[in-house]
């Protein structure tokens, strides 16, 4: 099953202005009436310091030993509504934005409200052993007796007390660090201790099965991190998980920890210790082969007179030997970062994937009904999606002849007979971006992409769902944490909103709204122009936070940047 249907919200970060309002929790007041309680005992979730002390103080002692708040965080957006359902029990109604678990993996909600419960007593009061009436006729104050796991925050406090952060793990190639955005809470927390935690419990669910982690199963922190007087960060490893493992291994875990600790505050060069085993850390991870943050070039290729085409800038350049292939009435090309030499395009009536080569004439490789733009990885794998009444079929195609290799169904069983409108890969190879269709409702989603030990596409993960507030068709990497999408103008005077999407959950408009627009193309890394094509190849493109809506008419049409 699909892990979350329908529409999901986004909780948006406060301005830097809103960030010094945050009040500090305040103690239970003599008095207070339950809802009073259960209200103050909520908002008192900003205040980790002490382990929730302030917190806590609304809890009978058994409650408190009981109650652990970091297993989850709520993220509402609307004030908690209290109703007393008898016997001093009390339901919370609360309209749930996301969730969060104890690893920091943030999880969007719909927007139907979720229900927790209270039950409350009475103590301290008079002489009686319950606390009720004693002989002075006092009644005791109101507390918590059983509360749900978990704080709740609305969204203005999360956006305070919550930071997102990076950890890293490597695809099963080891060619690439792939990252894994989470969300641990800094106000009152050792954020530092809680990134190594989450980072030996390993990748979020959507990744599991398309990644590793240099750091064997089982492997705990047992002190740490440490600031030590050179600067460097001390973190101690139990060494009886570490015994066994080779010295690159342990290079490879101490790179991950660094990527992974990375801008932290109070954070230095990670150094790891366990027992009598050594991390060396002197070899680079481009000495290892292995990618950080991949980009890809700035060329892209489309469509010029039914030939395939480059386009550098604003500029057409031709193929050399690229054969004229015009009576398949070409549209769709892409091309992968890892080769030169290879491209692939659909037919005029999307249902023929082919491959073509300078000097050779194009190849049919796969057939389809209403195949989507093809998206060719740096693993030598062309990928597309048929769809069909029952459903999306997920095709991957060997691009590399060096691969031994016949093309590949890649199983999705999630899918449950919806469709797919785009599908895109990642430059790492490890993580697949794609909108789904379910009856008319599309969700963007990303999904770890399981390979074999040849590395062969096998599946595709249960995925993540990311918010989107646009009608959406089509979805771009534009960076290794990042998407852009969109849904393509029918009609002459059709407006577009283009947006992106971050991995933190979080929604932005790119530029305003334009007309008519057919195809958005841009791609991993840093330096490249995101350009947009209306009718008659008329282009924009986005220097910055606004359009640049001069007349750039180019030669070229359909292009993309490669992946």
């Amino acid at each position: 099953m699909i892990p979350t249907s329908g529409p999901v919200g986004t909780s948006q970060p406060e301005s830097e202005d809103d960030t010094q309002y945050l009040s500090q929790p305040a103690s239970p007041q003599p008095g207070a009436s339950p809802e009073d309680i259960i209200r103050d005992f909520i908002k008192a979730g900003v205040g980790a310091e002490d382990d929730f002390a302030v917190a806590r103080e609304f809890l009978t002692d058994e409650a408190s030993q009981q109650w652990r708040p970091t297993e989850r965080t709520l993220v509402y957006t609307s004030d908690p509504a209290i109703f007393s359902e008898g016997d001093d029990t009390y339901s919370v109604q609360v309209g749930v934005d996301s969730s969060v678990d104890s690893n920091g993996i943030m999880t969007p909600r719909t927007s139907s409200p979720d229900s927790v419960e209270f039950t409350l007593t009475r103590e301290g009061g008079g002489d009686g052993e319950d606390g009720s009436d004693g002989e002075d006729g006092e009644e005791g104050e109101w507390r918590i007796a059983e509360a749900p796991q978990g704080i709740m925050l609305s969204s203005t406090a999360f956006s305070q007390t919550f930071r997102a952060h990076t950890l890293y793990f490597y695809d099963r190639q080891h060619d690439y660090a792939v990252p894994d955005r989470r969300w641990f809470m800094e106000r009152g927390r050792d954020v530092a201790a809680e990134t190594m935690r989450a980072l030996l419990e390993g990748p979020a669910p959507y990744l599991q099965s398309a990644v590793d982690s240099a750091f064997p199963d089982g492997a705990v922190m047992t002190s740490g991190p440490v600031e030590g007087e050179d600067g460097a960060t001390t973190i101690e490893l139990d060494s009886e998980r570490i015994a066994g493992t080779t010295a690159e291994e342990r290079s490879l875990m101490r790179h991950q920890a660094r990527l992974s600790l990375e801008g932290l505050p109070e954070v230095g060069d990670v150094d790891l210790r366990a027992g009598e085993w050594t991390f060396d850390g002197s070899s680079s991870l481009e000495a290892l082969g292995i990618t950080h943050r991949p980009e890809v070039q700035s060329l892209q290729v489309g469509v010029h007179d039914g030939r395939l085409k480059l386009l550098e800038g604003l500029q057409t350049l031709s193929i050399a030997g690229l054969p004229d292939i015009s009576d398949l009435e070409p549209q769709a090309p892409a091309m992968p970062e890892a080769a030169d030499d290879v491209y692939a395009f659909l037919d005029g009536d999307r249902e023929t994937l082919y491959h073509v080569r300078p000097d050779r004439s194009a190849v049919s490789v796969a057939e389809g009904e209403s195949l989507t733009r093809p998206s060719m990885d740096n693993d030598g794998w062309t990928w597309t999606v048929s769809n069909s009444d029952s459903g999306a079929t997920i095709h991957a195609v060997p691009y590399d002849e060096s691969l031994e290799a016949s093309p590949v169904k890649v199983s999705a069983d999630w899918l449950d007979g919806r469709e797919i409108t785009s599908l895109r890969i990642a430059q790492d190879g490890a993580r697949a971006a794609m909108v789904v269709d379910d009856g008319g409702e599309r969700t963007l989603y990303v999904a770890g992409v399981v390979r074999d030990s040849e590395g062969i596409p096998r599946g595709v993960a249960t995925p993540m769902a990311l918010p989107t507030t646009v009608d959406v068709e089509q979805v771009r990497w534009d960076a290794n944490d990042a998407l852009v999408v969109w849904e393509p103008g029918g009609v002459e005077d059709e407006a577009v909103q283009i947006q992106r999407v971050t991995l933190d959950m979080t929604t932005e408009d790119v530029g305003d709204v334009l007309l008519a627009v057919r195809n958005v193309s841009t791609g991993e890394g840093p330096d490249l122009e995101l350009m947009a094509e209306a009718a008659e190849s008329s282009v924009v493109t986005l220097p910055g936070d606004a359009w640049n809506l001069d007349n750039q008419d180019v030669a070229l049409h359909d292009y993309a940047y490669a992946g």
